[in-house]
């Protein structure tokens, strides 16, 4: 966790620019090497030294974290004040319907949570024609249909993607909860020449039926993270707060609406950060409480 991280730049040192100072910004939380193939590409989620903030690192939740002077990702003005910390999740959104989605596509998406709701949201930036989703939680789903996507009136989740595909199947399925019954459904619900994009990190192993990958030629592609390319598109659209196309779409609403609090509980006003960089170039996150005290450094 702590790997969706925004804040202003609170103090510079030698080797940064000063114009810095005070700039919002939001954290690319993946530490890439910028030497390799992959990162010299863009690729930097290949990256051969990558490592994840939250992962491989303390999250920046804690106290005086460091990050690199390169990783702090400038704000547009006009980004609403929460809206960036989305960026990160949007951006694994971007890196999947981007490769995913072609136009007039038929989506399923299997789990609404916060990143397969993006997904539905991406799919018809990406213009899907239709985005089906299921989920086992009713909240969940219910936010997942309110941006835009169609939720199962069949008795069985299988039997409503076949009913909305004349029977064909669905060009691409997005498993957003990873898990062997989920991977089961998506080769029963994608198309013959269909593509299967696995993101959930529900299971680490399991069963996969290869005789239907062989017999409908599917595609299963794994996707981890982003491209500096989706990241910095993230940024665009929700600086633009970028609905999805109205044509095939009932979604309305940002994607922002209730997908800050679930994601960050650190933007809602209980708490504030701020960054500092030192001599070598690194950049310090300062977590203080916005409880009009008077702010102080940490000193480290």
């Amino acid at each position: 966790m702590g790997h969706e991280t925004v804040g202003r730049i609170g103090a510079v040192g030698s080797g940064v620019d000063p114009e810095r100072l005070g700039q919002r910004v939001v954290l690319k939380p993946i530490l890439s090497c910028g030497r390799c193939d992959a990162c010299r590409a863009g690729d930097i989620n290949r990256c051969r030294e990558g490592r994840l903030v939250g992962r491989d690192l303390a999250g920046a939740s804690r106290s005086g974290s460091r990050s690199r002077r390169r990783r702090p990702f400038p704000c547009r003005p006009s980004s609403p004040t929460t809206s960036p910390v989305l960026t990160e999740p949007l951006a694994n959104a971007e890196h999947v319907t981007e490769r995913a989605v072609r136009e007039g596509d038929v989506v399923f998406v299997i789990g609404s949570g916060p990143i397969g709701a993006l997904m539905v949201r991406a799919a018809f930036l990406h213009r899907a024609s239709r985005v089906i989703v299921t989920d086992t939680n009713p909240e969940r789903l219910a936010f997942a249909v309110a941006q835009g996507a169609r939720r199962p009136r069949a008795t069985t989740r299988l039997a409503a993607v076949t009913a909305a595909t004349d029977g064909w199947g669905a060009d691409v399925v997005i498993d957003a909860a990873g898990f062997e019954a989920t991977w089961a459904l998506g080769l029963q619900a994608v198309r013959p020449g269909g593509r299967i994009f696995e993101i959930g990190l529900g299971a680490p192993r399991g069963e996969v039926d290869y005789f239907t990958v062989l017999g409908k030629e599917a595609t299963i592609t794994g996707s981890y993270a982003w491209t500096d390319l989706d990241f910095s598109r993230a940024l665009e659209l929700l600086a633009g707060g970028r609905s999805p196309p109205t044509d095939g779409s009932r979604a309305s609403r940002s994607p922002t609406d209730k997908l800050r609090s679930r994601i960050s509980p650190t933007v809602d006003g209980r708490s504030r950060s701020s960054w500092s960089s030192d001599e070598a170039g690194l950049v310090r996150r300062r977590v203080r409480p916005s409880r009009g005290r008077r702010d102080r450094a940490d000193g480290r």
